[in-house]
């Protein structure tokens, strides 16, 4: 089992459909290949290391289109519980040139499951920013689509290279951008305290829907704090007993549900396989079919240039035989003109 990121420093969790590049993007942060790219991401993992003097640990993600809500929601517990005591930052992943109505429904699903907690500590991630020139990506931040998402999320945008085109300057202007982030939300992570109140498992504190009077609120009784008998710190036990309780049942529920799960995810992981091969296939295909027509066309254009060189030819040739066939001719002439001239002279003598 993967040991949960505890402790300082800055903890990440990517979110994105399925081919965003979350996986590339992770071994971008990260600065090495640690997360598997080109292939889909079956299971929440962690991987972490030390970039620019802080410890960064990142939190890969299934894609968004590749679970259903179930299966979405707990691969979200377990990033959650794999970046304990909480992610500071979620990256929204997206593609230049690969921005869908989609990605917005990924924000909204992040906003229904997770709450507007994790919207203010989520950042949109734009890749592959060299493919645009800088007006192309001035109209490109005023699609409605990039402008719905900015709203969206309250990290606001941040646009990096692809991986092959990225250079250490962009990674330290990311993790800059990611520090902003955390401040904006004093540098407190998203718990799982805050998701198990966003789901309604655990009862809020004073002005936090506790209800006030004895048994709703905290109140003073003897010198210490109580709430129904009970003082604040035994009340405040009990509920840390009663997290730590539904962590491990999620754990176990989580082992029980896995064999089910995975055989889902493995056909839904070659369902994807397949449709990566066929959109493969076609591609080759119709490639094959392009260069066979180009090499056709090449072959048709050699072929009448060689005719239109025979026919050059055939005409410079006769062009030859014509005037040969007038120098014969004229020189037979002089040679009937000088005859008959001598036998005219021959006939006056």
């Amino acid at each position: 089992m993967v040991t949960p990121a505890r402790g300082p420093g800055l903890r990440v969790v990517l979110l994105g459909r399925a081919g965003a590049g979350k996986s590339t993007t992770g071994n971008t942060l990260l600065g090495r290949e640690r997360f598997q790219e080109g292939r889909a991401t079956l299971q929440s993992v962690m991987e972490g290391g030390e970039v620019e003097g802080r410890t960064v640990t990142v939190v890969d993600t299934p894609g968004t289109n590749t679970l259903d809500k179930e299966g979405l929601r707990e691969e979200m517990e377990r990033a959650l519980v794999l970046s304990s005591p909480g992610p500071q930052v979620f990256l929204l992943v997206v593609r230049v040139g690969g921005v869908t109505q989609e990605d917005v429904g990924v924000s909204r699903w992040i906003q229904e499951t997770l709450g507007e907690q994790a919207l203010r500590r989520t950042l949109l991630l734009v890749t592959g920013r060299e493919k645009l020139t800088r007006r192309q990506w001035e109209e490109f931040e005023k699609q409605e689509v990039i402008r719905g998402l900015v709203r969206l999320c309250g990290g606001g945008l941040h646009a990096v290279n692809s991986k092959a085109e990225i250079h250490p300057g962009h990674v330290t202007k990311l993790l800059e951008k990611m520090e902003q982030v955390v401040e904006q939300n004093a540098g407190q992570p998203y718990t799982w305290d805050t998701y198990l109140q966003r789901r309604g498992l655990r009862g809020g504190r004073k002005g936090q829907g506790g209800g006030g009077g004895a048994e709703g609120g905290w109140r003073t009784q003897g010198g210490g704090e109580r709430r129904g008998g009970k003082t604040g710190y035994e009340v405040e036990g009990q509920k840390q007993k009663e997290v730590e309780g539904k962590r491990n049942g999620h754990n176990v529920e989580e082992k029980r549900i896995e064999k089910e799960k995975q055989m889902r995810r493995e056909e839904e992981s070659r369902r994807l396989q397949e449709e990566m091969r066929r959109e493969e296939e076609s591609r080759k295909t119709a490639e094959k079919r392009r260069e066979e027509s180009r090499r056709k066309e090449e072959m048709r254009r050699r072929e009448e240039e060689s005719r239109r060189q025979q026919e050059e030819k055939r005409r410079e040739e006769e062009e030859k035989r014509k005037r040969k066939e007038e120098m014969r001719e004229e020189k037979n002439r002089k040679a009937e003109i000088k005859k008959k001239k001598a036998e005219e002279k021959q006939t006056a003598i």
